[in-house]
């Protein structure tokens, strides 16, 4: 047998399970600070790189040598999953997750509108960039609760209960969650 042939045979993905079946737990640690270093650079969580990688060793999407260690495989998995993020999040997040607002009876009203064509990366994407926004009004318990409620598609009706607000206070409310809205557009758009 040729040695380069020898360095060429890849795990079928049983062998592949058995590997990751075979990981101690000084090898789990391991793996989810090298998962948490990944995930920073693309700013997810590490879990989600790491099951990924899993996922595509499992459903051999990606091959690992008979010669590799199953950590190194697997980190470098996880970068090639952290650098398509990255690049991917180099466009505009707001791209994505357009906020609509729209005028009705009940007030201003917050809806999000996604692409057609979106992946599942625009789509996490997109979760990310809500979750930003609730960030954006941390300390703001009335916008807070609002967006709560407007994410989890509730009628304004009982926002308004929910948070305690009459017609005049939610309609100041989602004003100030609209200029803010506003405002992160304007400068992301300047980045």
């Amino acid at each position: 047998m040729n040695i380069l042939d020898a360095s060429c045979e890849t795990l079928n993905p049983d062998e592949t399970r058995v590997a990751i079946e075979s990981l101690r737990d000084p090898d789990w640690l391991k793996l989810r600070k090298i998962a948490s270093i990944h995930a920073s650079r693309c700013k997810a969580n590490w879990e989600d790189i790491l099951n990924e990688a899993f996922c595509r060793a499992l459903e051999d999407r990606r091959k690992c040598k008979k010669n590799l260690n199953i950590i190194v495989f697997l980190d470098g998995t996880m970068r090639s999953i952290a650098n398509y993020r990255n690049k991917a999040s180099k466009s505009d997040p707001l791209e994505h997750v357009i906020p609509i607002f729209k005028e009705t009876d009940e007030g201003l009203v917050i809806t999000v509108d996604l692409p057609d064509n979106c992946t599942p990366d625009n789509e996490l994407e997109a979760q990310q960039t809500l979750e930003s926004f609730e960030e954006l009004f941390d300390g703001d318990d009335e916008a807070t609760m609002v967006l709560m409620g407007h994410q989890d598609n509730l009628p304004p009706n009982e926002i308004q209960e929910l948070a305690g607000l009459n017609k005049t206070q939610y309609a100041t409310v989602l004003r100030r969650i609209r200029r803010r809205f506003e405002k992160l557009a304007t400068e992301g758009a300047t980045k």
